[in-house]
């Protein structure tokens, strides 16, 4: 069963809308940019790795 999350473009900080996935999985795309975001749930065997541009 799918549910639908509210979260802010990484681009341009639009609010948009992706479909959560059962499995983790989620996918949308923000009607303003037309940036496309994919994300994935990590298995266990693999790490988070944040990066972060300075300015």
């Amino acid at each position: 069963m799918s549910k639908v999350k509210r979260i802010k473009c990484p681009d341009c900080q639009n609010y948009m809308t992706v479909t959560v996935h059962a499995n983790g999985d989620a996918k949308g795309c923000c009607k303003k940019c037309n940036s496309i975001i994919i994300a994935r749930q990590p298995s266990e065997n693999e790490r988070l790795i944040k990066i972060v541009k300075a300015q």
